[in-house]
């Protein structure tokens, strides 16, 4: 920057609230304004999602998304089941008596909850879960396909369970969101991907840590919506096609080395029948000596 360049910089009066809004699509519009001021000197609303929410969508409705005057308005989509939805206004020309604009919020669906957003507390224990668009979760077994081709759905999240003896921290895994984007590595237990946002998998990966891998297997394959069925993968390597095709089935197989047959138990040993013992040899009684004496006579 040469020297003649200057910065102007100036404090601007701020106010902030957050409000949580339940899944829906709504539109926030300007319901009346400070009188008496231009509308240069207005101070101006804008709509964002909480820091780290990446489930509300904000679209202007037409215009710059900012709301100032009658007529400003913007939409409003919560993908989750709720979420926090933060208002700022912002007061730059700090025009005595200035106030933010005031606006309604109104609803344009009936408010009822998709059925892949809503709890199902009578799901089975499963050894995993995946989450698909337009069907929610569904449980499965070690071993087991899960997904059907041509209904129009896919994949949008993963959560295994590790059996015992592992522990959480044993087994991690991740799913592909697009080329190059990774979603973190997370511990069994934990939901990756998305619910209800109609963000598909692209690919999935998992392994094991420390000794769990000596002593287990974990192996995993896929099919993709167009039907192509990917091979196996395992150790963490991807188990993805080419050109990411969204993935509409899974079947992930977790087993410990050598078998899961208990070993044979051997066959029992038959013991010898014990010979009988010499009858021990007693002193003769008195009455002994009598009937040898009777004979010998």
């Amino acid at each position: 920057m040469s020297e003649s360049a200057s910065v102007l910089v100036a404090e601007v009066p701020i106010s902030a609230h957050s409000i949580v809004l339940s899944h829906g699509t709504y539109c926030v519009f300007v319901t009346g304004v400070t009188q008496g001021l231009t509308e240069r000197d207005l101070p101006a609303l804008r709509i964002s999602s909480s820091p780290g929410s990446s489930t509300v969508a904000v679209a202007a409705l037409p215009g710059d998304g900012w709301l100032r005057q009658l007529g400003d308005a913007v939409l409003l989509r919560v993908a989750s089941e709720r979420s926090r939805v933060l208002f700022t206004s912002y007061d730059e020309s700090r025009a005595p008596g200035a106030k933010p604009p005031q606006i309604q919020i109104q609803r344009l669906d009936d408010g009822r909850l998709p059925e892949s957003l809503r709890p199902n507390p009578a799901l089975p224990k499963a050894d995993y879960t995946l989450h698909f668009s337009r069907k929610g979760d569904v449980p499965a077994g070690f071993g087991q396909w899960v997904g059907s081709l041509g209904d129009d759905s896919w994949i949008e999240g993963v959560e295994l369970l590790a059996p015992a003896p592992l522990q959480p921290a044993d087994l991690e895994y991740q799913v592909v969101l697009g080329r190059g984007w990774l979603s973190p590595w997370v511990q069994a237990g934990e939901f990756c991907g998305s619910r209800g946002m109609g963000l598909p998998i692209l690919g999935f990966r998992a392994r094991l840590l420390g000794q769990a891998a000596q002593q287990w297997r974990l192996h995993y394959a896929g099919r993709c919506v167009d039907g192509r069925e990917l091979p196996e993968a395992e150790n963490g390597m991807p188990c993805e096609s080419a050109d990411l095709t969204p993935l509409a089935a899974l079947n992930i197989t977790l087993e410990p080395l050598g078998g899961t047959q208990p070993a044979a138990m051997p066959p029992p040993k038959h013991k010898k029948p014990a010979r009988p013992k010499p009858a021990k040899s007693t002193a003769a009684s008195p009455a002994g000596k009598t009937r040898r004496a009777k004979k010998a006579s």
